[in-house]
């Protein structure tokens, strides 16, 4: 599962720093990745959302989003606690993705990915 974490830890915080930087290009490259990792860690079950929670103090604004976006399925306090707080950053085009994401999960527009299974992750 670490090899797993690792390819998106390193994925998202290229996409938030191509973000920020407003390279499209290079943020899409990385976009794939990030769903291939999601795919498999979704499959995993408790032990990586444990994984994703952790996700949630990373020091990149990039991974704490796409870990909060992903945790709004099965910790949806936490996760819109982090975006929220992401979406207060100025002049940032990670705050206004995190702003956006929590408006439309709010109003049910954005349903987040389902999990393998609906056990509480591990302590």
């Amino acid at each position: 599962m670490e090899e797993v974490v690792g390819l998106w830890v390193a994925a998202a915080a290229a996409h938030g720093a191509a973000t920020e930087a407003g390279d499209h290009r290079t943020a899409n490259t990385r976009a794939p990745v990030i769903v291939a990792a999601l795919a498999e860690l979704r499959r995993r079950g408790a032990d990586a959302k444990a994984r994703v929670l952790v996700l949630l103090e990373h020091p990149e604004p990039g991974v704490q989003a796409s870990a909060a976006a992903e945790a709004l399925a099965f910790a949806p306090e936490p996760a819109a606690e982090v975006l929220a707080a992401l979406a207060e950053a100025p002049n940032s085009l990670v705050a206004f993705t995190a702003g956006h994401v929590l408006r439309e999960w709010q109003r049910g527009a954005r349903q987040p990915e389902p999990w393998a299974d609906d056990a509480a992750p591990a302590s």
